[in-house]
């Protein structure tokens, strides 16, 4: 198992001082702490947490925060933390306790990295947050040539990467090998998860619950037509936040193969150097 090796504290304790690292107190690995519902929710969610000790070096261990702060996790200090956009949904209600945050503050010196979606939303709140519990790293949705504006302009964040929200996990590529009919013999042309979005979040959030929509016209080898007749519509109450990235690329995070009509993309390793 490849060590992450010692390196100074990029962020600020609460005194303001720098700290450097002593490893011989740290878990060497990455703690990923994320929420889940007990039921079933969007898979997205799972495969995008699932994701990183599948394709990491390091070792993970997970904490769904739906179950509650462990009490034996009080003790322990990683080398990272990363915060999975699934704690950040509807400011302030975070899917954070008191003890969970009680905790990010007593980390200081862990490596803290944070993943955001949904960035158009709750901004000074999202920057409270990041200055509060001293984030170094930002995987955000926002373009790179908008990182002075946003965030450099708001937090103290050191690192900031830009990455984006969809990608094609493994398992649904091999669910197309087996399950994949060819076009003239399928009975629904298009399948899409919708749902209904406030208007507060503008026209192209309504996209979410009209796609493909009524009327839509699709090309097919030169041909123009309307989607099969037995398309069928359906709103997810799911609680899974929305997934809409700024650009129109999307990436194959998990498989790491390029899709069609999709950029390939690498899912974020711990670095060793934070």
């Amino acid at each position: 198992m490849p060590s992450l090796p010692s390196a100074p504290y990029k962020g600020l304790h609460a005194t303001g001082e720098r700290k450097t690292m002593n490893t011989s107190e740290f878990t060497n690995g990455v703690l990923l702490i994320y929420n889940h519902p007990l039921w079933s929710n969007a898979p997205t969610i799972l495969e995008h947490v699932n994701a990183f000790a599948a394709h990491s070096q390091f070792n993970v261990w997970t904490v769904n925060t739906e179950g509650g702060f462990p009490p034996a996790l009080r003790s322990l200090r990683f080398r990272v933390i990363l915060l999975h956009y699934s704690l950040f949904g509807y400011w302030p209600n975070l899917q954070l306790s008191d003890s969970f945050l009680r905790y990010l503050s007593e980390c200081g010196r862990s490596y803290k990295i944070a993943f955001f979606q949904d960035e158009y939303q709750f901004c000074q709140q999202r920057f409270g947050f990041v200055n509060r519990y001293g984030i170094d790293s930002v995987y955000t949705l926002v373009e790179p040539e908008l990182f002075d504006a946003v965030y450099r302009r708001y937090t103290g964040v050191q690192s900031l990467i830009y990455t984006i929200p969809g990608y094609v996990s493994d398992d649904l590529v091999e669910r197309g090998r087996k399950l994949g009919k060819p076009d003239e013999v399928r009975r629904i042309d298009i399948g899409y998860r919708g749902r209904r979005l406030d208007y507060s979040m503008g026209r192209g959030a309504q996209e979410k619950k009209g796609a493909p929509g009524n009327g839509a016209v699709w090309e097919k080898e030169g041909e123009r037509r309307s989607p099969g007749a037995d398309r069928a519509t359906t709103c997810s109450p799911s609680r899974a936040t929305p997934r809409r990235p700024r650009s129109p690329a999307r990436s194959t995070g998990c498989s790491r193969r390029p899709c069609r009509r999709r950029a390939s993309w690498s899912v974020p390793r711990a670095r060793s150097s934070p």
